[in-house]
């Protein structure tokens, strides 16, 4: 059963895409793929077992069999392939690229997203064929693990076996068993879903592309090794599996580093009991950049819960991505103004403002705060939001973005006449970057919550939730906390 990525067509096929066919195309894969609106990768956590084919690769592909039998005997510790291989996957985080990461998927469930379009590609097994839905089987496709180095070719392949208890009344027939076995041991494996262990030709009795590829891959293989946990201590292989779904959910790779490199017990409650099945889940996309949507994300949590849902925020960094993310399932958007619901006929406004929030003109002297901007001039910003670009666009401004709050203060403290454009929680996180600066209010809106249309029965119950919510002390904290009391 080799390893690999399982991913949907449909995505390719909407955007041009093609395998990657190595690690560096990959990464870049997965940040164009987040660029258009789609979610990249989602991650089988629930069990524990499924994450751990990251070490297995990376490891493989890091150091050989040779470095993973060290991180199977927990004798890695602090040395240079260790953290090579934390580098490397730290390579998928700080981006989003993960979808819904605070859930704990099941591999079926992350399958499932996948045949759903809600998201590109999962990191599975080929015991996931017999899963795939017949009505999507021609949406799905297949590549192997991309490698960084070459050199190592090896491949996830733990074998089955047929066991017979001692205890059989029946060994008398053993020997036509294994006959039968033997006679039909290719047809067999591939009705199970599985590759034969066989030296003869079997692929032209694949049934589909993905396990061609399969097939190939294994037999390109120089290595071949059983899952991680089947072959390491189980609580090493606990505190491993903790150790990525906590990176992955934190989307830092601070829990990775405390659980290979210094060895700590990594604690995240992975398999969820019987008795406590998660609540239905709902997937918001919101902007990159601006503060304030984690006050309407801790917000709308509340919310949701209280309607029997819990909800995963997705953050594009432009309008056009979070758009796009309505083709691939997006039941909404977390937070935006009056104005967006021109660009998104497809989505129903929540009639209940989250909260109002202001935006601030930041300038170097008291002067140009004072006055109208000449036209033309040109103001920086941290995020696309529509707002901003709609005041710029009335004053006859150019707005320039910047990717991150530390590049476009450097591009202020460089500027002669710099002029920058901030939320109220941006002026009070860096005030103490602002102390020779002066800002006034250019903009006070409020800000709305949108679901699809295709949730218009949840749009009263919303709306009436958030109402009486926002009567609460707890929603007055929460408007304290993100700097919006004021607003």
């Amino acid at each position: 059963m080799v390893g690999a990525f399982i991913t949907t067509n449909r995505c390719s096929k909407r955007y041009r895409l093609a395998p990657p066919k190595n690690w560096q195309e990959f990464v870049a894969l997965c940040q164009h793929i987040k660029s258009q609106g789609a979610s990249p990768l989602v991650q089988a956590v629930q069990e524990g077992w499924p994450i751990l084919a990251w070490l297995d690769y990376l490891s493989l592909d890091i150091g050989g069999t040779a470095y993973r039998q060290q991180l199977i005997d927990g004798e890695s510790g602090n040395t240079p392939l260790t953290g090579k291989l934390v580098a490397q996957f730290k390579e998928l985080l700080g981006q989003g690229l993960f979808f819904a990461p605070e859930r704990l998927w099941s591999w079926q469930q992350a399958l499932q997203a996948v045949e759903r379009n809600q998201v590109a590609m999962t990191l599975t097994g080929q015991f996931s064929e017999a899963s795939i839905e017949p009505s999507s089987a021609s949406n799905i496709g297949f590549f192997p693990f991309p490698r960084q180095n070459n050199a190592n070719k090896g491949e996830i392949a733990p074998l089955e076996v047929w066991v017979v208890p001692r205890s059989a009344k029946n060994k008398n027939e053993l020997t036509d068993l294994l006959r039968y076995l033997l006679a039909n041991d290719a047809s067999m494996a591939i009705e199970l879903g599985a590759l034969p262990v066989t030296t003869d030709s079997f692929t032209q009795q694949l049934p589909n592309e993905r396990m061609k590829i399969s097939a190939a891959s294994l037999q390109e293989a120089t290595e071949l090794v059983q899952f991680f946990d089947r072959d390491a201590n189980p609580e090493l292989a606990k505190n491993a599996a903790r150790s990525l779904a906590m990176s992955i959910r934190n989307d830092s790779s601070t829990a990775l580093t405390d659980g290979l490199i210094e060895g700590m017990d990594v604690v995240y409650e992975l398999n969820i009991a019987p008795d406590s099945a998660p609540l239905p889940q709902l997937y918001f996309a919101s902007i990159t950049g601006l503060k304030e949507s984690y006050f309407a994300s801790n917000l709308m949590q509340e919310i949701y819960q209280q309607l029997g849902y819990e909800i995963s925020v997705t953050r594009f960094a432009t309008v056009e991505a979070s758009l796009n993310s309505y083709h691939f399932g997006g039941d909404g958007e977390l937070m935006r103004v009056d104005a967006y619901k021109k660009l998104a006929p497809g989505l129903e406004q929540i009639p209940e403002p989250l909260a109002n929030v202001a935006f601030y003109l930041v300038c170097k002297d008291l002067e140009m705060c004072a006055s109208s901007l000449p036209r033309g001039s040109e103001v920086f910003v941290v995020n696309d939001l529509l707002v901003v670009k709609t005041w710029a666009d009335e004053n006859h401004l150019v707005t320039k973005r910047y990717d991150s709050i530390e590049a476009l203060f450097d591009a202020f403290n460089k500027s002669d006449k710099g002029l920058l454009v901030l939320g109220a929680s941006e002026i009070i996180d860096n005030s103490t970057m602002l102390t020779d600066s002066t800002y006034r209010t250019i903009i006070s809106v409020p800000l709305y919550h949108y679901v699809h249309n295709k949730h218009q029965e949840l749009v009263p119950l919303l709306n009436k939730a958030l109402k009486q919510y926002k009567t609460t002390q707890q929603y007055q904290a929460l408007k304290h906390r993100y700097w919006l009391q004021h607003n």
